[in-house]
Parts: structure tokens; sequence; C-alpha cells
């Protein structure tokens, strides 16, 4: 890191711990306000945004928080086609980067270990230039401890993508593509136990698994009947079983509540038919559109289950928006010129600054 880069970070820092407001109510995203676009934190109000990652990095995929709420990991490229994973450490100011040539996913419960995916130049994959064995993207577990050893947690045969993993720790969730073929699989973090829960063949599509908080079902995009069948939410139970609706129309983005009763989602909704966040009690029952105007994305739930963050259209570019979690008048939380996205919130169990 630069001296200049780090004086910013390390300032970056100095601001967020001068707060006296709970934790619980800072939110991490993407900005394209900085260039490269960067990770900002920011208090639910609005108030203090601050950038975090370096300003030698172009970050564009989701931030992901650890356990304790005290550091924040992320995505960078580092150069053309460079790709690493940083972590952020919100009382010092500094960010290390911990790994290369992986897309950072989530993090684990204990807070030792990081999930991510192999990177694989698709561009040259499409035009043939990789032989089809090396095109295999495969899940990792990789240990926040420098002096660890990563754990390759698929078994070496599929396009593996979106995985999860579960509230106690112990299981990834993940998407697999093999031989024509998508199925929903779950794996021990501590290796082998894989078992396929859900499979679907040809036009059809699994995506975005989720796993409730006590572990028991896994809410995930289903697209079942061919090229002309409808996108909806599906679940299933973590042991295996049917894997019925939730849903009934189109529907992405499924994200639980912290008490496990309710889920939050995108569907078609209001006047104009676009795409509105909604609640739903966690069988599918009693959907609700909780916005009404523009086009919303990405839904993640405040740690006391109270708010739902979201992206929205409705200020003329994205920003990030909060609204009740029953409904109500959203408040624009980024109100920038510049596009925002992918909100996520510190984790509630953090310790003040």
């Amino acid at each position: 890191m630069t001296r200049r880069a780090f004086v910013f970070v390390a300032l970056g820092s100095l601001v967020l711990g001068s707060c006296k407001r709970g934790p619980q109510d800072r939110i991490a995203f993407v900005s394209m306000r900085s260039d490269p676009p960067g990770i900002h934190v920011a208090f639910a109000d609005g108030s203090q945004p601050v950038r975090v990652s370096s300003s030698r990095a172009w970050v564009a995929a989701p931030p992901v928080w650890s356990p304790s709420g005290d550091r924040l990991a992320y995505t960078v490229e580092t150069a053309p086609d460079k790709w690493a994973i940083e972590i952020y450490d919100v009382k010092t100011g500094a960010s290390t980067q911990v790994t290369k040539g992986m897309k950072l996913e989530d993090w684990s419960p204990d807070g030792a270990w990081l999930l991510a995916t192999s990177l694989v130049d698709t561009d040259s994959l499409l035009e043939g230039k990789k032989a089809l064995k090396r095109s295999l993207q495969q899940v990792y577990a990789i240990p926040t401890d420098p002096a660890g050893n990563r754990l390759k947690l698929s078994d070496g045969v599929g396009w593996d993508y979106s995985p999860a993993i579960s509230p106690d720790g112990a299981r990834v969730a993940y998407m697999s593509n093999r031989n024509d073929k998508v199925e929903l699989r779950v794996v021990n973090i501590a290796g082998g136990g894989h078992k396929r829960l859900v499979l679907v063949r040809g036009d059809d599509v699994l995506g975005s698994p989720t796993w409730s908080p006590d572990g028991g079902t896994l809410a995930f995009e289903c697209k079942r009947g061919g090229a002309s069948a409808i996108q909806r939410l599906c679940h299933v139970s973590s042991a295996g079983g049917e894997a019925p609706d939730l849903t009934s129309s189109w529907a992405a983005s499924p994200d639980w509540s912290p008490d496990g009763k309710r889920i939050a989602f995108v569907a078609i909704g209001g006047d104009e038919g676009k795409e509105q966040i909604f609640v739903m009690n966690a069988n599918g029952s009693g959907a609700k559109a909780i916005t009404e105007e523009g086009n919303n994305s990405h839904p993640a739930w405040s740690a006391d289950g109270s708010r739902i963050a979201f992206v929205s259209d409705v200020p003329g570019n994205p920003d990030v928006m909060i609204v009740a979690a029953d409904g109500g008048s959203p408040a624009n939380v980024t109100a920038h010129v510049s596009r925002d996205a992918f909100p996520a919130w510190q984790p509630r169990v953090a310790a003040p600054p």
C-alpha cells in the first residue's frame, strides 16, 4: 500500500471509530463515487461515508463483514485480470491481501475461514484458449490466519459457484453445473460428505442458495420446466428431500430474516410492473411488497430484523436505501450522483470502537 493510500484508509478508520452510535447501524457498500470503484462504509442515516478499500484497487463485488464486525473482506482487481481478496481492519485502518486468483463469497461464523471461488478467464474459455479441464471453477475455504492452509471443498468435476456457509459453520452449500445438469450440493467444511440436494437438467437453473438461521432449510432460485419456465424461489431441507416452490411467479435474491420467520426477495410488483422488494413468511405465505416505485434489488436484513437495505434506481441512479421490514417510506442512505450497490450491514455483535 502506498503512503498516500494508507493515510487515506487510516483517516477512514479514525472517522469510523469516532462515532458513538451502535456498530449495527453501519452499512458497507460498493460505490462508483471513487476512482477506481471501492468499498465505502456509512451510518444507516447516510452520515459519514468513508472509503475503506485501498485507492489502488478496483472493487466490483459485494463486501462481507466478519462475524465480529471488526473486519471487512472484498474482492479487488489489482491489475487487468489480476484478482485478489483483501481484508480491511476497522480498528487499525490496514488492509491485507490474503489470497490471489480468488473471488470472495462468504465468511465462516467463527471467523476462521473465507469462502471463495477460483477465478476463470471466461473470455479466453469461450474463445477456446483453455482446455476443458481448466474451465472447472471450484470452491475453497481460505484461512484468515496466514499460517493456515486453504481447503478445496469442491470435488473437481463441475463449474461450482455461489457457496454459502451454514449458520453453525459446519457445511457449505453451493451450486454446481456438471454435464448439462445443475445441482444444489452440500459439503462438510472439514472436507468430504458431498451430498446432492436438488438436481435440474438442460435449460433449468438453480442459484443464490441461502441458509435459514437454524440451518435446517435452504431457500434458492429455481427454474424448472425448460427454457420457457419462469424462475421462482424454492426451498429444501438441508438433509435433502422434496424442493417445492415458495413463490408462484418470477422471484430472485432470497434473504432470511434473522429470526428465520420471513424471507425478503425481489419480485415484480407496483403500478409500473417493475422489480420490487417483497417480504413473505418462511413457508411462502403472506407475500407483501414493501417498495412500490422503480427497480429494486439486493435486499439485506438489518441485524435486529427491523429494516431492510436494498438498491433502488428511484433517485435516478442506483442508491442504497433502507425501508422498514413491514413497509413504509424508504430512506436514501447513499444519496450520491454515482452508482452505489451491494449493501451489507455490520453485524450487531460487534463491540463499539
